[in-house]
């Protein structure tokens, strides 16, 4: 017969028996495509990239800093060095060695301030590849495995041009891939582009992770109810080539505070309580689980 203390030790690992399975849960891989969508970023050009985040894995960033927290709003010196990389998958096979992967960061600019020239692209490589899951199910990229065509350029959004929305996207690179010939060769310089452009275009698979945060420089000069121009973003559609920008804007004044009401209802912190409370639950019985079994 064990003691109380016994109930009490089990019941403090609970953490352990829930992460220790190696892989992660559904929930925590849905809650990051929810946050993904909640900043707009699966919308079409100029309010987001277009691409839907189908979400395989859990992407983890690591600043000097500390580890990136998804939506979060971050100084440029907080970001201003090459982060690690690492993930926990759904399915640890589908991302092992020799499966390849596209790694990029680039910025969507400011909800209701476009950069009429595009995205911009802060890094890019090609051809990357992670090695074994660790205990915790984290499996590091191998650095030097993949071409880094872009390397890392750091945030530094204009001065009073609104709160910058980057993302750390990991895409499938299928056997078929092949990079255009001005983003192929390592040491090509940050810039302007449309990240749905270059994924059509090469032959990318699906955004099966990511990490995202914002970076702010001064304040908005225009009002933060800006226009949104598509203000409800659509998950399952991707537009397979570069946006001009000329939709109307007409009435999307009220959408986007429509948009905003819901994003705060449906966002990441009810999604994360939710899967903190599930979590929760399953670690307590667990533990008593165990208690009962060794009486």
């Amino acid at each position: 017969m064990f003691s109380s203390t016994t109930l009490l030790v089990l019941l403090a690992s609970y953490p352990a028996l829930i992460f220790g399975q190696g892989h992660a849960s559904s929930d925590q891989i849905s809650t990051s495509a929810t946050q993904y969508d909640n900043l707009f970023l699966s919308a079409p050009y100029p309010d987001g990239f277009g691409i839907p985040l189908k979400a395989q894995a859990v992407l983890n960033v690591t600043y000097p800093s500390g580890p990136i927290t998804n939506g979060k709003s971050y100084s440029a010196e907080d970001v201003k060095t090459l982060p690690t990389i690492t993930l926990i998958p759904g399915d640890t096979a589908a991302f092992k060695a020799p499966n390849a992967f596209t790694l990029i960061l680039a910025d969507a600019n400011a909800l209701g301030n476009p950069d009429k020239e595009g995205n911009y692209r802060h890094f890019l490589e090609n051809g990357a590849t992670f090695g074994d899951a660790g205990a915790d199910g984290g499996m590091a990229m191998n650095v030097g495995s993949g071409t880094v065509v872009t390397s890392y350029a750091g945030p530094g959004p204009l001065l009073n041009t609104g709160e910058h929305r980057y993302a750390w996207m990991l895409f499938v690179q299928p056997s078929k891939f092949a990079a255009p010939s001005n983003l192929s060769a390592a040491g090509t310089g940050p810039g302007h582009w449309y990240v749905n452009a270059y994924v059509a275009s090469s032959g990318l698979g699906d955004l099966v992770a990511a990490s995202f945060f914002t970076v702010e420089n001064g304040h908005a000069t225009f009002p933060h109810n800006a226009t949104v121009v598509h203000s409800t973003p659509t998950a399952g559609t991707a537009n397979s080539s570069a946006q001009s920008g000329s939709a109307s804007a007409a009435g999307s004044s009220n959408n986007a505070g429509k948009s905003a009401a819901k994003s705060d209802a449906d966002g990441p912190v009810w999604k994360d309580c939710a899967a903190t409370v599930k979590s929760l639950v399953m670690g307590l019985g667990v533990a008593v689980s165990g208690y009962i079994l060794i009486q």
